[in-house]
């Protein structure tokens, strides 16, 4: 702070008339001082109608989402500049309304005011750090940190982020239409659904860990998604389908199994819900099955007479065979 009455005030000594019209002594010296005194009020002067402050934020933290009915911390983090006294108060806004203030002059220093959407844990709360608890629908929106330094800046900083809220289905994905013995050459529909969500998840398959790509797969997966009814606040909730058709062959087939996963990802998050399912391969198919194109065979020149007769006898063995291998699993 600058205090120009506590600067004492110089003359110029050159104006006060000297004997036989000679110049005091010391007025060079005090035309000086005058002059430093002169800049020291302007910039007195300057500096009290522009302060500067140096308060800023060193972090303002807003998770991108939340799941419904559980909680949530937001915080704010910040510093105060040299030329500020303190922190004036500390104020967290939903959406532009207030719900939260820390003010350091208050007894108690936190207050909560009521608002939609927004359950503040108080003994869980401080300066910096504000939990949610029980996170509705209601609870999504913008949310914003507002910070205000006392006298002499009053300078005031803040800075909002958006905050999601995803509701998750009772279970995670369900696989129908695998068994869990195949046949080779057998063709599957299957279907993976996912019952109740916010906001719809997207629906992806993967064989053996390895991601099918619908456009690389002459339209093998094809999805639906339709409304589940609505919450208590109006929100809309999804239900999703995607089905997959796929051919059991040998270049899905590993170590006599296939393994099939359906993952429903949420977007905006990296929340994602898996379900994984095996089948096994029947023992004995390839046989089988080469027996079963032969028997379907339409040219009397591709097998020999010897083995047309004898396919009746080799089907009846191995299916006896393959009964036996089943009832011992």
């Amino acid at each position: 702070m600058c205090s120009i009455n506590s600067i004492p005030h110089f003359y110029d000594l050159s104006t006060i008339p000297q004997s036989g019209g000679a110049v005091h002594p010391l007025a060079g010296t005090i035309s000086v001082l005058t002059l430093f005194y002169d800049l020291l009020r302007l910039r007195c002067t300057v500096t009290s109608s522009n302060i500067v402050s140096s308060l800023r934020l060193t972090s303002v933290v807003i998770p991108e989402y939340v799941i419904l009915g559980k909680g949530g911390i937001l915080e704010c983090g910040f510093e105060l500049g040299l030329e500020d006294s303190g922190l004036y108060a500390l104020k967290w806004y939903k959406d532009n309304d207030e719900f939260f203030r820390f003010k350091p002059s208050d007894q108690p220093h936190i207050t909560v005011f009521p608002l939609k959407g927004v359950t503040v844990n108080v003994s869980g709360s401080s300066i910096n750090k504000v939990r949610l608890d029980e996170i509705a629908m209601s609870s999504a929106g913008v949310y914003r940190c507002e910070i205000s330094a006392e006298a002499p800046s009053f300078q005031t900083l803040g800075e909002d982020h958006l905050l999601r809220v995803i509701a998750l289905p009772e279970r995670g994905p369900t696989i129908s239409g695998l068994h869990p013995w195949t046949n080779v050459g057998e063709e599957l529909a299957l279907s993976c659904h996912i019952h109740r969500a916010f906001p719809s998840p997207s629906l992806s398959w993967l064989v053996n860990k390895a991601p099918i790509r619908p456009s690389s797969c002459g339209g093998c997966v094809r999805g639906e998604t339709y409304e589940a009814g609505k919450g208590e606040d109006g929100t809309t909730f999804y239900s999703s389908t995607s089905h997959l058709a796929l051919r059991v062959d040998s270049t899905i087939i590993r170590d006599g199994s296939v393994t099939l996963e359906c993952r429903a990802s949420f977007p905006h998050s990296n929340v994602t819900l898996t379900n994984t399912l095996h089948s096994n391969i029947k023992a004995g198919l390839g046989l089988a099955h080469y027996a079963h194109t032969l028997a379907n065979s339409t040219s009397p020149y591709s097998t020999p007479p010897q083995i047309l007769l004898l396919l009746p006898f080799l089907t009846l063995l191995l299916d006896v065979g393959r009964n036996r291998a089943e009832g011992a699993v």
